[in-house]
């Protein structure tokens, strides 16, 4: 018998942070030893780590690239805006109603997106996550991939447009409509 409660495991996991990396370094260190690494890293030689950088390199402006082109789409769309400025290959965002008036009703705009969240996580074919803001409820959008593709984000967007419409109860023939009946804007 279940109690109705789902655990959320997409949000289990070790932060990125300092003490993270240094942890990854000291598991590679008690692994190979100091001399193990050092041999490895000379077999590898210099000229191949250096390649490596410069490759990184070029995947992060990719991805930062790629996270711009999204951004661009979530600024020309007026169902959305971004919570925050886009940072790296981050965005942050979140469905807004058509009007300015209807910005001000924080947890309305909140149980809205949190719906948005519930229909997007529905679908096999996009994962998001979800982060809060000053009580702002807002989803996080994040390329970091080296396979990632300009068409990977453009059907990314369109994914979440088409929940973000159907969260709104947009319709195209008639924009808003719905909406507004069912929100008295």
């Amino acid at each position: 018998m279940t109690t109705g409660v789902v655990i959320d495991y997409g949000n289990w996991h070790l932060s990125l942070g300092r003490r993270f990396r240094s942890l990854k370094l000291w598991f590679v260190l008690r692994g190979f030893g100091v001399e193990g690494f050092q041999a490895n890293v000379r077999k590898v030689g210099r000229h191949q780590i250096l390649w490596n950088l410069v490759q990184f390199s070029a995947v992060c402006m990719q991805c930062i690239s790629l996270n711009n082109s999204f951004v661009e789409h979530i600024r020309a769309c007026p169902i959305f805006e971004l919570v925050t400025p886009p940072s790296f290959a981050l965005s942050v965002f979140r469905l807004v109603p058509g009007s300015a008036g209807n910005r001000e009703d924080l947890e309305s705009i909140n149980a809205l997106n949190r719906a948005f969240y519930s229909e997007l996580r529905a679908r096999p074919d996009i994962a998001l996550t979800h982060t809060s803001i000053g009580g702002v409820f807002c989803l996080r959008f994040a390329v970091g991939s080296f396979r990632t593709e300009q068409s990977d984000i453009d059907n990314a967007w369109m994914t979440i447009r088409e929940a973000g419409e159907k969260t709104l109860g947009y319709d195209r023939d008639h924009p808003y409509v719905a909406f507004a009946e069912k929100y008295n804007t």
